[in-house]
């Protein structure tokens, strides 16, 4: 069995975000620059979006709500219920 190093970093996003302490691994991600795992995705707020083949990421923290594309959708629908921890 073969093992990676860890390194910690410190990721600063474009919006000025900056998560300090993560453990990650080095890895040939193809055409990717980074791969966000679900250690800084339950920070905050993710929303990935791709409207024109453009695919543009957002994120905030602290989280500030709940995003529901299905509602938004839907005209006489309702935003879902957040689940119960």
């Amino acid at each position: 069995m073969a093992y990676l190093p860890v390194h910690l970093i410190t990721l600063e996003l474009p919006n000025g975000i900056i998560i300090q302490g993560l453990e990650v691994i080095a890895a040939d991600l193809g055409d990717a620059e980074v791969l966000i795992g679900m250690d800084v995705i339950t920070r905050g707020d993710l929303a990935v979006t791709n409207a024109d083949g453009f695919t543009q990421f957002s994120f905030r923290t602290p989280s500030q709500g709940h995003i529901d594309f299905t509602a938004e959708s839907d005209p006489g629908g309702r935003p879902a219920e957040p689940p119960t921890p």
